[in-house]
């Protein structure tokens, strides 16, 4: 079981003990004798709790030989780099006794590497000895490439993993391989697609598990004479180290500790939210960016309408009536109108942490889908959290986009299906920001993705104009007089945009940097030296792709509310034929 609503623990096979629920259906599928093999993907760098003996959070490799194969006669280990290894030196002198190899040197070659473990397996069987084989970083073994494209070694590798899976003797013999990766998308689709191969997903520990684990570190601080003790450095409790620190394994949250700890840092709330920042942008490599929202909606000028509605969602959002809220919004509008401030502000009202996708394509096959992958099971972790993702239209791509061996199709494809798993409706919520939503694929903006539409336009009235200006001389603390409007040194029945007010503004600034003050002449300067970069009408043509996708109609200015549907259309449609021209 996977996502949000999982159980932490499940009971272990005594009845007595616990374990993850990967491990428990891993269980589950050995008694009963089903499944050969299995591959274990995403968290699998992490420590987990291991319900007998100590240390009580053991790797991934302790966790199997000690717990799921521990009745196993042999439990062998690979990866490309330590080559054949083993936990018990017993168990490695039965392995190079049985297959007769001296230079064991060669055995770190893949294909000679599970060679040499099938001609063990194959001796076991005979001898009714279990075997259990782990293969670390199984994408060395069968990377995702086309056929054509892999070596001679890659191939002999894939196909013995086949057989080796489809092989009924395995099942009878208790003869169980492990394929360990941290992302699917890594592995050849071969393997991943088979039918014979059970894949489990070891996810991020969720908040209950994330406070045991803190737990278990303060009591074994507690037993070390010579430590002073969590009290001693740290300001806040568990639970609040475990609330907070969402998205973060056992083992950076057991590196976090100890850091603090042998630095005399003081654990507070800013240390943790820095501290998170850090560790998970490292994490992702660039690919994604946190954002600590430092603004709530009071902060937007003027758009009360949009307000309005925004304050009611986020209010079912900190109730948790999850069901209700939409799985995610599409926020578009001309340049300019401050769209992203209004989500940041948005998700600043809420109170949950915001991420931004930065660029995860890459000119190698396989990894911009992985990339993905990894930036996907992170957000399941992290939950409540809001997605960013601006300039959507040109950021998503095309189902039918063609040119990249199918990159963009595949990404479409797993961004689409995660944006559409109704599991996360009120805990992952994606906010799509662009000025053109026509060029946005109808898959992405439907009722079951980005549900609410809304659309934010030019201030249209004097007094949404007159709020404008007062908010951003108080964003960039401007001298500015009070007795100064907008309309002493502005021509009211131009349209301005928020951000053309904020670069007016800050041109003033200078006056204000000599002087000390801004005075009426120069703003109004200022105001009419002026001139707008944006062409006109590609602005009325972002204006009608806002007003037709728009999803309420309290949401659209006067001036577009009352104007026939039919003849917004047919302006569009000819303002497209121009831009194409």
């Amino acid at each position: 079981m996977t996502g949000p609503n999982r159980n932490p623990l499940t009971k272990g096979p005594d009845n007595l003990t616990t374990y993850p629920p990967w491990a428990e259906t891993m269980q589950r599928r050995l008694r009963a004798r089903t499944t050969a093999q299995f591959i274990l993907y995403n968290n699998v760098r992490d420590l987990v709790p291991a319900p007998s003996g100590e240390p009580r959070y053991v790797t991934l490799h302790e966790f199997l030989a000690r717990e799921i194969f521990k009745d196993r006669d042999v439990v062998i280990f690979y990866d490309i780099s330590k080559g054949v290894y083993f936990l018990q030196p017993s168990m490695q002198a039965e392995f190079f006794k049985t297959i007769q190899l001296t230079q064991q040197d060669l055995i770190k070659l893949p294909s000679i590497a599970l060679k040499s473990i099938e001609i063990f397996i194959r001796l076991s069987i005979d001898k009714k000895r279990s075997v259990a084989v782990v293969l670390d970083h199984a994408e060395t073994l069968a990377p995702s490439s086309i056929s054509a494209a892999m070596s001679i070694e890659d191939r002999k590798c894939l196909v013995m993993l086949k057989k080796w899976a489809h092989d009924v003797n395995y099942v009878r013999s208790r003869i169980t391989v492990c394929l360990v990766t941290d992302t699917l998308t890594d592995l050849s689709g071969r393997m991943v697609r088979d039918a014979a191969v059970e894949k489990l997903e070891i996810d991020y520990p969720n908040k209950e598990e994330r406070i045991a684990f803190i737990r278990n570190w303060i009591e074994e601080e507690e037993r070390n004479p010579a430590a002073a003790g969590f009290s001693a450095f740290s300001r806040v409790s568990a639970e609040q180290i475990g609330h907070t620190m969402a998205g973060l394994n056992h083992r950076q949250l057991k590196t976090l500790l100890a850091y603090a700890r042998e630095n005399n840092q003081t654990i507070d709330q800013p240390y943790l939210v820095e501290r998170k920042k850090e560790t998970i942008e490292e994490e992702c490599f660039g690919l994604l960016e946190i954002i600590e929202p430092k603004f709530n909606l009071d902060a937007v000028a003027g758009y009360e309408p949009i307000k309005r509605k925004l304050r009611e969602l986020a209010q079912a959002i900190r109730v948790s009536q999850f069901d209700s809220v939409p799985m995610g919004y599409l926020f578009s509008g001309p340049v300019g109108t401050g769209k992203t401030f209004i989500v940041l502000s948005f998700v600043g009202e809420i109170g949950i942490p915001c991420v931004k996708f930065l660029n995860f394509r890459e000119q190698w096959q396989g990894v911009t889908e992985a990339n993905l992958e990894k930036i996907l099971n992170l957000l399941k972790a992290m939950w409540p959290i809001g997605v960013i993702i601006d300039e959507a239209d040109a950021f998503l791509g095309d189902r039918n986009q063609q040119g990249d061996s199918g990159t963009s199709n595949r990404v479409f494809a797993q961004l689409a299906s995660f944006m559409g798993d109704t599991t996360y409706r009120g805990k992952v919520i994606w906010f799509l920001i662009t000025c053109r939503p026509d060029l946005l694929p109808i898959d992405m903006k439907r009722q079951g993705r980005a549900e609410e539409h809304i659309s934010v336009f030019y201030p249209d009235s004097q007094e949404e104009k007159e709020l404008l200006f007062r908010a951003m001389i108080g964003k960039l603390r401007l001298q500015v007089p009070d007795s100064v409007r907008l309309q002493d040194v502005f021509d009211i029945a131009q349209p301005i945009s928020g951000a053309d007010m904020e670069a007016l503004l800050t041109r003033a600034r200078l006056h204000q940097a000599l002087t000390g003050t801004v005075s009426t002449d120069a703003l109004r300067e200022v105001f009419a030296d002026f001139i707008p970069t944006n062409d006109p009408e590609s602005i009325e043509l972002q204006n009608l792709a806002a007003v037709i996708e728009c999803t309420s109609r309290t949401l659209l200015p006067k001036k577009y509310a009352g104007v026939d549907r039919s003849e917004i259309r047919r302006r569009f449609d000819e303002l497209k034929r121009q831009e194409m021209f």
